[in-house]
């Protein structure tokens, strides 16, 4: 990560692209940082419930196989969400 950047939200696990089945033991976690977004949006309430939105669709789309910017579906994703 570069230096200034905040991390908005992790997600850790196998993607359910990478074909195993639902009932894996695997562990499966999205972790939004509120610190975080409160230092970057807290003054506006609006703008950062907007944002908890992003980053969860954002780490729910990487638990689907589709990552920030390889993927044909990141013009969708990007509309989705209102990505910037």
């Amino acid at each position: 990560m570069p230096e200034g950047h905040l991390v908005l939200g992790t997600y850790s696990g196998a993607s359910r692209t990478k074909g195993f089945p639902a009932a894996d033991a695997s562990r499966h976690v999205i972790v939004i940082y509120q610190p975080a977004l409160e230092l970057r949006y807290g003054s506006d309430k609006d703008r950062l419930q907007q944002e908890i939105r992003r980053v969860g669709l954002r780490e729910l789309a990487h638990h689907l196989g589709i990552s920030h910017v390889s993927s044909p579906l990141n013009n969708a994703y990007r509309k989705l969400t209102n990505y910037r």
